[in-house]
């Protein structure tokens, strides 16, 4: 995968927010800028001794809405 300087700084925030606990961190953009992708590389830097990771790839808020 090729990281623009973008994705660079997103991933640094990610893993900032997490790695600090401080809450909750959202990913946004455009249809095919690389948001999948992007939080799939995030999850590898996890350790899975210090994280409890779900990953919701397709929310349907149909359910939720009244």
């Amino acid at each position: 995968m090729f990281f623009s300087k973008e994705h660079e700084e997103a991933l640094a925030r990610l893993l900032y927010a997490a790695k600090r606990k401080k809450g909750l961190a959202l990913l946004t953009g455009e249809l095919g800028c690389g948001k999948t992708i992007l939080s799939r590389a995030f999850i590898q830097q996890l350790s899975e001794e210090s994280f409890d990771i779900g990953l919701i790839t397709n929310p349907s808020l149909e359910h939720w809405i009244s």
